[in-house]
Order: structure tokens, then sequence, then C-alpha cells
């Protein structure tokens, strides 16, 4: 087992290096379409189609590109004027939430921009948000990408898009009442999980820049209240009813905190709707406002390859993330601001935040073959550890778990993926909102 998953991790190191390197590939020229921006949105898909067949649009592209000119985004949506209405996921275990957005631009200047959303699912998760400053494109609330509706962030959005800066206000208030919780670290078991409810509050400035096409950073700071509670799933017990509190930090006490988060990005350029590879390094800095008790510092990297394999209907993607809290002396880091794996975005064979830790290793190498430019088909092996101790930083006692889905695109991005990831405890059936990667 030591031998694999060795063999892995170079082999997925391998992958992000070498793509690193890969040149532009300009398609040819293709003949006009209709009119209009769905026209134009056509045009793109016959000149991705004509590389590798004769240029004829199939009708699951037309309805794509017919949708993308309305508005369509990482999430289902319908846009009316500055209204947007659409369905997404707040949390990996939240289920579908209905939402809706404004968004005004040019407000009292040419940079200007305010935007609001709200989104709610049916089983509680609500999630609301303010922005206003100048930005054209917000920035993600972490590197590692979990943004409003749960839409993973990204490279080739950040750093393919023009020089510039942003920096805006950010508010945001989300109550998530049924969390799922099996215990810390590898050895959590799967039939002693319980549910609780987390609450947080965020006031944050957020400031960035693109620096070159291929790198940007971006840092947010602000105050962030939270609330742990008893879960609102009857069918299992509070927290505090099955784990002893002196195992569990932050079990009975939470605390409000000042944070401050830094990401850099950097990206390098391959195919013109695809980065050959990105890398993200990322620090946060965690401080209570009354005391000490929970004071932590995140570390984290995130590597990302895609490697053609003959054209680009063909590519080998990999992905090695790395996340590591360091408590401060005599502090301890809060169950419920550890990183977990397990669900839609890690570990696809597994339930939604089955593993939980303070450090974080994980790996995912896919195939993906572009059967039409609206419609992808992946084959995937993902794995995964959560542990505590920095001598366990390997992938020796790692989760696996293999799987297949399908995958539904705009022009910018994956729009709607299923996939499909069997583990050692079973097969879990996954639907997003974005891509895995």
């Amino acid at each position: 087992m030591r031998r694999l998953t060795t063999a892995y991790l170079v082999l997925s190191l391998s992958c992000v290096l070498l793509t690193a390197g890969q040149s532009s590939v300009q398609p040819p020229p293709c003949g006009n379409q209709t009119s209009g921006s769905a026209g134009r949105l056509l045009q793109k898909r016959c000149e991705q189609v004509n590389k590798v067949t004769p240029p004829k649009i199939s009708k699951v592209a037309a309805a794509l590109a017919e949708a993308e000119a309305r508005g369509f985004e990482p999430y289902l949506a319908y846009r009316v004027k500055d209204w947007r209405l659409g369905l997404g996921k707040v949390s990996p275990g939240s289920g579908f939430a209905p939402s809706i957005q404004f968004e005004k631009t040019r407000l009292g200047g040419p940079d200007l921009q305010l935007y609001l959303g709200a989104s709610a699912s049916f089983t509680g998760y609500q999630v609301y948000a303010l922005r206003f400053g100048a930005f054209e494109n917000p920035a993600p609330y972490d590197f590692t990408g979990h943004g409003f509706l749960g839409a993973p962030f990204e490279f080739d959005n950040r750093t393919q898009e023009k020089t510039g800066g942003f920096l805006y206000g950010d508010v945001r208030y989300g109550i998530f009442p049924r969390e799922r919780f099996y215990g810390l670290y590898q050895d959590a078991e799967l039939g002693v999980r319980t549910d609780y409810l987390y609450e947080e509050a965020a006031f944050d400035l957020v400031a960035g820049y693109q620096l070159v096409r291929w790198l940007a950073f971006q840092v947010r700071g602000g105050y962030l209240p939270t609330n742990v509670g008893r879960g609102n799933n009857d069918r299992t017990s509070a927290p505090e009813e099955i784990f002893k509190p002196e195992s569990v930090p932050g079990l009975l006490s939470q605390r409000d905190y000042f944070h401050l988060d830094s990401g850099l990005y950097l990206a390098f350029e391959g195919d013109p709707e695809i980065p050959a590879a990105a890398f993200a390094l990322g620090y946060g800095l965690f401080r209570g406002r009354e005391d000490s008790l929970f004071n932590f510092r995140r570390v984290s990297l995130d590597g990302r390859g895609y490697l053609p394999l003959g054209s680009r209907q063909r590519t080998l993607a990999a992905r090695l993330w790395a996340s590591r809290d360091y408590a401060d002396n005599g502090a301890q880091v809060p169950f419920y601001m550890m990183r977990a794996l397990g669900g839609h975005e890690t570990l696809r064979g597994y339930a939604p935040r089955r593993f939980r830790g303070s450090n974080i290793l994980y790996g995912s190498t896919e195939y993906r073959w572009e059967a039409d430019p609206a419609v992808e088909l992946a084959v995937f092996y993902d794995i995964g550890k959560a542990f505590a101790h920095r001598d366990e930083f390997t992938f020796n006692g790692a989760r696996h778990s293999i799987g297949a889905g399908i995958r539904f695109k705009s022009l910018r991005r994956t729009v709607l993926r299923f996939d499909v990831g069997k583990g050692k405890e079973g097969v879990v059936f996954n639907i997003a909102f974005g891509p895995s990667f």
C-alpha cells in the first residue's frame, strides 16, 4: 500500500508540473451562425467541434448556448434584468437550495457594484450575502474554492482574466442546521454519526489584484462570529450525547474570531479555455475575540494539472491538495473549523464531511472525454486522509474511492455534474453544480 500511495503522489505531481508548459492551440475558423449573443456562442461551439468532427452543432450544445446567452451561470438560473432566480447548493449536505440574487453595476461610479443574494434549502440551510465595492468577479471565500451556492472556484476564471484590482465589503450570514459529524480523523466510525447546527456571520473587507495574466493575489479580513448547537435532525442524538467534550475541541464552547485570509494564485496558459496547470497557496490567521483558547493558523496548498491526450477531447486531470492547521501554544483547533473530506467535492465515494481533521491530504485523478462540446464523461480515482500529527503526512492509511460521472458544460465552465463514487463503505451518488476541479 505504501508503494501504491507513493506512486500516486508522484503521478499527481508529475501531471501538475508537466502540464505547466503546454502551449496554446488556436482553432481553425468556422462559418457564421445566427446573429446575437446566442449566435456568437454557437460560433464558438462550432470552433470547438471543428477540431475533431465536421462543424455540426448538437441539439444539447445549441440548447446550452441559448440558455447561456440569457445568463446561464454555475447553477441553474433564469435572469430578468438585474434579478436572477437560481438553484444551487449552500453546503455539501444541504440538498438543493433555490436562490434569488440582485446585481446592480455602475452604481455611483463606473466600477462600483452592488450584489444581494439569498438562498434557502428544503432542509433549513440558509445563506444571505451582500457585496458592495469595485469588483468584476468576486474573490472566493477561501482559496480552495468554497463560495456562495457551493460552486468551486475555478483557477482559470481568476488567473486568466484581465489585469486590475478589486476592493469591496462583503457581509454574509449562514445557518447550516444539519452538518454531519462522525468524529475526528481516519478512525471515525460511520455508525456514530450525529448532526450539529453551525451558524456564522462575517463582516469582511476583500482586496486583490491581478498582476499579470498568470499571477493574482487576494486578502480577506474581518470579524467572524460563530455558533454551534444541536442539529434539526431528530433521528440523531446531540453531539455531546455521543462524544466526550474533552475529545472534541469546541464541542461545548464556541468563539467569535478576527480573521485574515490570503491567497496567491498562479496559472500556466494552455488551451485558450483551460489552463494547463494552476497553483494556489493560502495562509489564514484566526484569533478569538475574548481569549486565545482556539487561536490557530492555517496553511494550504492546491495544485491542479490538465494534460491533453492527443486532442482537446481527451484530458488527464490531476489535483493535489494539502491543508495544515497550527494551533497556538495551549490552544486547539475547534472541530467545526476543521477541513473535511467526503461528498461531491472530495472523496466522492464517501458521505459528505465523512472525515474531519486539522490536517488534510487529498489527491484526485480524472480521465475526461468530451463526447460533445456540451457533454463530458469522466472516470476518477480519489485518495484522502484526515490526521492529527505532521509525522502522518503521507498517504499511508488513506481512504480511496473510484467512480464515473457525466458533466454538462457551458462555454465558460461545467454547469452540472453527476458522479457515482464507490468507497469502502458503499456507493455514493453526487449531484453538484460546477466542476470537480
